[in-house]
């Protein structure tokens, strides 16, 4: 396998959809060569980053003598990267998710009996297809609801994502322009960050429509899944499509597809009961093909109250250079805390994720001076998705006549889509 089959495969490898021997061949591949472990690293990051509940980097209410919260028990709550499987078949995950079970549903309406016509219908329909909205029910920790529109060439131009429960609350994420705007909303605080990976992730699983057909059709061969078409029984009754794993029958998705259309209206996931009966576990609704949104869905209207951080227009964090990960996680921190004693309130912010300097400005309000007593040995974070290296250390913070002696830690890892520079806090 050379370069361009191996990144062809990249976003099948992360979800798990690739046969057997497809995934042997990547990850051989992967073991061999730099340049694509890296695109593999970037892929699995940013689906990472999309579903993972993050926190902003400092909280807008600030005061001096919270600081050690604010440091010390800054350490992110980001959850392990959910590259699951759904059980049996396939689970789609992430950016990519409606488009994955659009194309899937694509795939196994081209394993059907009306393949020949079916293929020329779904291929030429999914070409027209400029704007998209799907929304899953019940709601549970990951998308439940996006918009997306793509230009005339099929390229990704806006995209929506809503997460209404997540480990830190609900989240939203709005992209385009090679940004990602992600609003935290009971953490009251949003972040600009840049992201172009988006746009591999999203377009090529939503076009790559024969390829999703390859894989469900290898599986079909292997007796892996059974596909049961059953033919609309009228003109405004949908195609089902049932799919069911041999390795776990007790599970069964079910694809809905428009007669006329050819595309995918809805996804419903089953499970069977001790009775034998199939229970509904979830249902992904596809809404509003080739419908324009209202451009204010993909402007995020944020209270006056959310601190927004913008990392696309400042250098984050510090220059990490010829320093061992160790050496430069030391370094950030000793330079926070000696720019906090200078009241060097810009710099300080800018090596903690780039937060406004007013922002920093209040929480050491009553910071007169800052000492450095120790700075400690770095060591991994308990939760090794994070990232994250741990400096344990101990200041002498003068506010007016009072002398205060505060013990840490401070959370360092490299800034977002930056590995040279390092930041403290951790980001999203």
């Amino acid at each position: 396998m050379n370069c361009a089959q191996c990144r062809e495969e990249l976003v099948a490898h992360v979800e798990g959809l690739p046969g057997e021997s497809a995934a042997g061949e990547v990850a051989a591949h992967l073991e061999s060569c730099a340049a694509c472990r890296a695109e593999h690293v970037e892929a699995v990051r940013l689906q990472e980053r999309l579903l993972r509940a993050g926190r902003p980097g400092l909280q807008v209410s600030l005061e001096a003598p919270v600081m050690d919260r604010i440091v010390r028990q800054q350490a992110f709550t980001l959850r392990r990267t959910t590259m699951r499987k759904h059980k049996g078949i396939i689970k789609v995950v992430l950016a990519a998710a409606a488009v994955v079970v659009v194309a899937v549903g694509i795939g196994a309406l081209l394993s059907s009996s009306q393949s020949g016509y079916a293929l020329a219908q779904t291929l030429e329909a999914n070409k027209g297809i400029r704007w998209l909205h799907f929304r899953e029910e019940p709601a549970g920790e990951g998308i439940s609801e996006a918009w997306a529109q793509f230009g005339d060439d099929g390229e990704l131009l806006r995209l929506r994502l809503e997460f209404p429960k997540t480990m830190d609350g609900a989240k939203t994420v709005v992209w385009q322009d090679g940004k990602a705007e992600v609003w935290f909303k009971d953490k009251k605080g949003a972040v600009v960050l840049s992201e172009t990976m988006i746009v591999r992730q999203f377009t090529q699983a939503f076009f790559d429509a024969e390829k999703v057909m390859e894989r469900l059709h290898a599986a079909q061969a292997t007796g892996r899944v059974e596909i049961e078409t059953e033919e609309s029984s009228g003109p405004d009754e949908p195609i089902r499509l049932t799919v069911t794993g041999s390795d776990k029958p007790d599970l069964r998705e079910v694809y809905l597809v428009d007669p006329k259309t050819r595309l995918l209206t809805a996804l419903e996931r089953y499970r069977k009961t001790e009775d034998g009966e199939y229970r509904l576990l979830g249902r992904r609704s596809f809404l509003d093909y080739n419908k324009p949104f209202d451009p204010e869905v993909f402007t995020l209207q944020l209270p006056a109250d959310v601190m927004r951080v913008d990392q696309t227009t400042q250098k984050v964090g510090l220059e990490k250079g010829d320093m061992t990960d160790e050496q430069a996680a030391v370094e950030i921190v000793r330079q926070f805390w000696e720019a906090v004693g200078k009241k060097d309130y810009a710099t300080a912010g800018q090596l903690y994720e780039g937060i406004p300097a007013e922002k920093v400005k209040e929480a050491f309000a009553r910071t007169d001076s800052v000492r450095i007593l120790s700075l400690g040995k770095p060591y991994p974070h308990a939760n090794p998705a994070t990232r994250f290296l741990c400096v344990p250390y101990e200041v002498e913070q003068q506010n007016g006549a009072e002398k205060l002696t505060i013990k840490g830690t401070a959370n360092v890892r490299e800034v977002y889509n930056h590995p040279e520079r390092r930041t403290i806090g951790g980001g999203i």
